[in-house]
C-alpha cells in the first residue's frame, strides 16, 4: 500500500459504547481504507474506540460521574491533556485534526494555534443558551475549517452561527445491512459479549434468541410478518434520566404481559447500582453495555427511543437505524433527527416519551396487527437500506478533499 499522503489525528472525549464513538470508529476504518494514517486521542477505558488496528493511540484520563464537581474537574483536565498532546506531537507535522462532537475544545484550540485544518464531526445541538453550550460553540466557530453534521436537524441548529458544512448521515456497517441469513448462522455470529454482561442475553433460556412467528420464512429474514408473542420491547440508552429510562420502567409496569429489555451504556457495576435503586418488575431485564447488539434486535418486536424532548433532543439515533435494518419498527420522539428516519404511521410511530399511555397504545397496536406490523417492518428495512457505508465514505472524502472554508479569526465572548 502506498504511504499515506496525510495523517489524521482523531480526537474524542469519552470512549464508551454510545453512538458518537461508534461512528468515529467507523470513520477511522473508512479513512484507513482510503490510505490515511490515523492517530487517536481519547480517554482510557473500554469502548468502541478501543483496540482499533493500526492506530497510534494517545490516552488521557476522563470519565463521567454523577458528581458534577468531579466531572467538571476531570473535563477540564482532559481539555488540558488533549491540548498538550497535540502541541507536543504534531506542531511540525502535516496532519488534519478531526474532532468528534463539540466537547474536545482543548484540541480545537491547539489545532487553531498550530494552523492545522480542523474538521468537526458534529453529533449534538450545542446552539443553546446555557454556558457550556455557548462556550463549546465559540470554540467551534473559532477553530473549525470544515464541519460535518449527522442530520438535517443538527445542521439547521447551527445555521447562521457556524460553518455551513455538509450533512452526512451515519451509515450501517455491512453486517447490519438488511440481508437474509439462516437462524443458526445468525446466532453463531451475533452472540452477546459476556465481558459486559454477567448474565448473557443468550444464556437465559427464558429469553431465547430463537424466533418462530416473527420471521418471513424458516431462514431468518429481516422482514417480519408479525411480532412473536415473546418478542421484547427494547430500549438502548445511556444511563441518564433524560433518555427516558424511568418512563421505560413505568411502561413495563403497565404492560406486565410483555417482555422488556433495557441495554444501558454503563458498566455492570453501574447497572447493579441502578437496579438496586430502581424498581423493575420480573418482566424487565437490564444489561450493561454490549459490543454487539444484533441479538437484542433479533429478539425485539419494537425498539423505543424515549429521549425526553423537554430535556434533550435526539440528533440522529443509530440504534433506531440498526433496529430498522433488522425489520424492527421503532417508536421515536416527534422532534429531532429520528423523524428523518421514522415517518409516523408509515414505518413506525412518533410519540413523546413522557406520554406513557400513548406508548402503550402504539405498542399494543403493533403487536396485535400482523398486517400492520408486516408493512411497518418492510418499510423500516427499505428505509434502512438507504444508509449505505459506500455513500458515507464517498461524502466523507468529498469533505476532506475540498478546499478548506475560512474559520473566524477571533474568539469573542
Amino acid at each position: 500500500m502506498d504511504k499515506p499522503v496525510k495523517r489524521i489525528v482523531c480526537v474524542h472525549l469519552l470512549n464508551n459504547y454510545t453512538g458518537s464513538p461508534k461512528v468515529l470508529a467507523q470513520v477511522i476504518r473508512q479513512l484507513q481504507q482510503q490510505g490515511y494514517g490515523i492517530d487517536l486521542i481519547t480517554s482510557r477505558g473500554d469502548g468502541f474506540l478501543s483496540y482499533l488496528p493500526e492506530v497510534q493511540y494517545h490516552w488521557f484520563n476522563y470519565r463521567w460521574s454523577e458528581n458534577k464537581v468531579r466531572t467538571l474537574l476531570d473535563y477540564l483536565r482532559a481539555q488540558i491533556s488533549m491540548f498538550l498532546i497535540l502541541l507536543r506531537n504534531y506542531r511540525n507535522e502535516e496532519v488534519v485534526v478531526y474532532i468528534n462532537t463539540l466537547l474536545p475544545w482543548g484540541a480545537a484550540l491547539a489545532g487553531k494555534l498550530m494552523k492545522k485544518e480542523v474538521v468537526y464531526h458534529v453529533h449534538e445541538n450545542y446552539n443553546k443558551s446555557d454556558c457550556l453550550s455557548r462556550f463549546n460553540l465559540k470554540f467551534f466557530t473559532f477553530a473549525a475549517t470544515k464541519a460535518i453534521y449527522v442530520s438535517d436537524y443538527v445542521q439547521n441548529c447551527y445555521r447562521g452561527v457556524a460553518l455551513p458544512g455538509k450533512r452526512i448521515y451515519n451509515a450501517l456497517e455491512e453486517e447490519m445491512m438488511p440481508m437474509q441469513r439462516s437462524g443458526a448462522e445468525y446466532i453463531q455470529s451475533a452472540a452477546p459479549d459476556s465481558r459486559h454482561d454477567s448474565q448473557s442475553a443468550a444464556a437465559d433460556p427464558a429469553w431465547s434468541t430463537t424466533r418462530t412467528s416473527a420471521a418471513a420464512d424458516p431462514a431468518w429474514s429481516t422482514t417480519r410478518t408479525s411480532a412473536a408473542a415473546d418478542s421484547s420491547v427494547l430500549l438502548i440508552a445511556a444511563m441518564r434520566a433524560y433518555k427516558g429510562i424511568y418512563q421505560f420502567l413505568k411502561l413495563s409496569e403497565l404492560m406486565p404481559e410483555r417482555r422488556f429489555e433495557l441495554v444501558l451504556s454503563a458498566t455492570q457495576e453501574e447497572v447493579d447500582r441502578f437496579c438496586a435503586k430502581s424498581v423493575a418488575g420480573a418482566n424487565v431485564k437490564v444489561y450493561a453495555a454490549q459490543t454487539d447488539l444484533r441479538p437484542f434486535y433479533r429478539r425485539a418486536g419494537v425498539l423505543l427511543n424515549l429521549t425526553l424532548p423537554d430535556q434533550c433532543v435526539e440528533t440522529f439515533g443509530l440504534t433506531i437505524l440498526e433496529a430498522m435494518a433488522h425489520g424492527v419498527p421503532a417508536i421515536v420522539p416527534p422532534v429531532g433527527g429520528p423523524v428523518e428516519l421514522v415517518t409516523d404511521g408509515w414505518n413506525g410511530f412518533q410519540v413523546d416519551g413522557r406520554n406513557v399511555e400513548e406508548l402503550k397504545e402504539k405498542i399494543e397496536r403493533l403487536f396485535s396487527s400482523p398486517e400492520l406490523y408486516h408493512h411497518f417492518s418492510e418499510r423500516a428495512v427499505a428505509r434502512a437500506s438507504e444508509f449505505k457505508l459506500s455513500v458515507f465514505t464517498e461524502q466523507l472524502m468529498q469533505v476532506l478533499n475540498e478546499n478548506s472554508s475560512q474559520p473566524n479569526n477571533t474568539l469573542s465572548c
